[in-house]
């Protein structure tokens, strides 16, 4: 801060009048209060931080120390300093590092000077920052650069010839892919523009989006591209068009989603697509697609051998694997809190990882086959459950993964009514024993059941399936003779 002070004389005896003037400024940062190193291409230097408790409210990055450019501001440099408020790059530095700024919970403004060229992955991730101008020399924005919940609004200058923005959306130049929604915007819905071919990863994360709509030429959704990291509501009201033939990894985490469909076009769902939607209930598949089908609103691959994602959100207790599922995948339970009783009444050769990660409620798996490969983490988080396993088959010990394990002789499962009415139940046992299955139309009389037939397990398994008619009902049971 600078006061200044004129004196005007006004007569010999006459009184002075002072003029004061109030200046006040940022000074850059002191070159000793940095640290840097030399860049072994060109002899510049990289700011890599602050010297120990040198750090300072307002910065601004000096474009050379001691005659030398300062070129570039390093991977992690102010990483979680929480004493910047403001801060400015100058020109002179093309780069800027890998969270480079991240963390810095105070930083509310930033000035990225013409001459900045490549802003990192996660750079000023969980800031202050409100708005973002991006210069016409920036040709590089890594994911996750401006991801933070008080932004409202990203404008690119018009001569940058790499992107562009949209009502303060971040967009490629073309158009065609959408970078960055701003999180902070208070609008409920958001209509993405015609032409847009892709959702950017982590582009549209905003906690308060509840309708989104997507054009038709959209072909790509990537990596976490709504991913949900903050509370809020998430998309709740999403429809996939028919030309989307990727949806990446994380694509759909922690949003509100109550119920998905999967177009025919879709080759490819990555890994936990839809982990955490604790509000999904259903997941459909067009008929037509060629790599994924639906069962009951539960997603697997078009042969039903991998089981990909039970919905999260589905109301039942107890779950029955179809006999054609001999993989369990990635996450595939994960975060089901209803479940407390699992049933694979073929045999499942692997369980992948954390395929029942966070399933609090769960109590008893039930395994028809040998032991199965495990991946990491299948149970982490999840309840104080039971896995059981026929003693004909292999391979078990007293556990799995961290779990108590131990033999089950005979198992009937509870029973379900499908979209065509028939009436179907499972039941499971060692192989080669005799069940009887009965009848009744009245519970309260003990005398009144009669037997429908004998059946022999074979592998161990035995489904028993009817059609009822309208309007009629009865009740069935399975017993060892």
């Amino acid at each position: 801060m600078i006061i200044s002070m004129t004196k005007l004389t006004l007569g010999s005896q006459r009184s002075i009048f002072l003029l004061f003037t109030l200046v006040s400024f940022v000074r850059p940062a002191q070159s000793q209060s940095l640290s840097w190193i030399t860049n072994a291409d060109n002899g510049t230097f990289t700011v890599t931080g602050f010297r120990t408790g040198e750090s300072t409210g307002n910065l601004i990055i000096p474009g050379q120390i001691n005659g030398t450019s300062v070129t570039a501001i390093g991977a992690y440099a102010f990483n979680g300093d929480l004493g910047l408020t403001n801060v400015v790059i100058p020109g002179s530095v093309v780069s800027i590092g890998f969270q480079a700024f991240e963390g810095c919970f105070n930083l509310a403004t930033v000035t990225l000077s013409n001459g900045v060229q490549t802003i990192a992955d996660d750079t000023f991730y969980a800031t202050q920052l409100s708005r973002v101008t991006v210069p016409d020399s920036v040709t590089s924005i890594g994911t996750a650069a401006f991801d933070t919940s008080t932004l409202l609004d990203i404008t690119v200058s018009p001569g940058n010839a790499s992107y562009t923005s949209l009502d303060g959306v971040l967009f490629n130049a073309s158009r065609t892919v959408l970078l960055q929604y701003p999180w902070a915007r208070a609008d409920g819905s958001y209509t993405v523009p015609p032409g847009v071919q892709e959702i950017g990863p982590a582009a549209m994360g905003a906690p308060n989006l509840t309708n989104v709509t997507l054009p038709a030429s959209l072909l790509n959704i990537a990596d976490a591209a709504f991913e949900q990291e903050s509370s809020g509501t998430g998309p709740m009201s999403i429809m996939i068009p028919v030309g989307v033939t990727n949806i990446g990894s994380h694509a759909f985490y922690g949003t509100h989603l109550r119920e998905v469909s999967i177009p025919a076009g879709v080759m490819k769902i990555g890994d936990a697509a839809f982990l955490n939607c604790t509000a999904l209930t259903a997941i459909n598949v067009d008929p037509q697609n060629a790599n994924y089908s639906g069962i009951d609103g539960v997603l697997f691959d078009k042969q039903q051998s991998l089981l990909v994602q039970y919905p999260p959100a589905r109301k039942a207790s107890v779950y029955t694997l179809p006999s054609s599922v001999s993989i369990i995948g990635t996450t595939a339970f994960a975060s089901s809190p209803g479940l407390t009783t699992i049933v694979a009444a073929n045999r499942v050769a692997n369980v992948q990882d954390a395929a029942f990660y966070r399933c609090g409620n769960l109590q008893n798996i039930y395994f028809a086959g040998d032991l199965p490969a495990t991946g990491s983490g299948i149970f982490n988080f999840a309840g104080n459950l039971t896995v059981w396993y026929l003693p004909s088959s292999s391979g078990w010990g007293s556990e799995l993964a961290g779990r108590p394990a131990a033999p089950f002789t005979f198992l009937s499962t509870a029973a379900a009514r499908d979209s065509s009415g028939q009436f179907s139940f499972d039941i499971l046992g060692s192989d080669g024993s005799a069940v009887v299955i009965e009848t009744t139309a009245e519970l309260k009389q003990p005398l009144s059941w009669f037997q429908i037939r004998t059946v022999k397990l074979t592998n161990g398994l035995f489904q028993y399936i009817e059609s009822t008619p309208p309007g009629q009902s009865r009740f069935l049971r399975a017993r060892i003779p």
